[in-house]
């Protein structure tokens, strides 16, 4: 296997450090003050402001498809943001949930209408999306999870439900 990047993927490198280049310094130059008053509202309200940054570079969501705002990213290319955004020591972002689970859900299985009531949003950090989980005796503790067999039915007709003429 091949690990080597392709000049599509040293262009995408090279595209994403000239706009961070050009984007990130101002940002984070304007954030130092809040940064000294830190607390969770001002946190939000920069990664809020950031998540929108990128968002108009078409940096903030690298795997939607481009009709919705993404690049549709290869793995490669993934591998190349996440090595970027490290080094360059970015901001995180306001909606990562929105971003990488939510959002490809609608993207994938979304009416017409739920795709422009929501993609937008969630893109442009308007929207902050979270997964709640919640089982029974297990509250939000998926790790407590527990599973049980329960035999409903006629034993004597394992296996033939679907052609059985009941």
């Amino acid at each position: 296997m091949d690990f080597a990047y392709t000049e599509e993927d040293e262009a995408f490198r090279a595209e994403l450090r000239s706009w961070l280049d050009a984007n990130l310094p101002d940002f984070l130059q304007a954030g130092e003050i809040e940064d000294r008053q830190a607390n969770i509202s001002r946190t939000m309200a920069r990664r809020r402001a950031w998540q929108r940054r990128l968002n108009e570079g078409q940096w903030a969501a690298i795997n939607w498809p481009r009709e919705w705002g993404g690049r549709e990213a290869t793995i490669m290319q993934n591998v190349i943001y996440s090595e970027e955004m490290a080094k360059a020591k970015t901001p995180g972002i306001f909606n990562a949930n929105g971003i990488w689970q939510i959002g490809p859900m609608i993207i994938k299985w979304g009416t017409d209408e739920q795709k422009d009531l929501w993609l937008r949003g969630i893109l442009n950090a308007d929207e902050h999306w979270c997964q709640g989980f919640s089982e029974p005796e297990a509250g939000s503790d998926l790790a407590n999870l527990r599973c049980a067999a329960v035999l409903d039915g006629d034993e004597n007709d394992r296996g033939n439900h679907a052609s059985s003429p009941h």
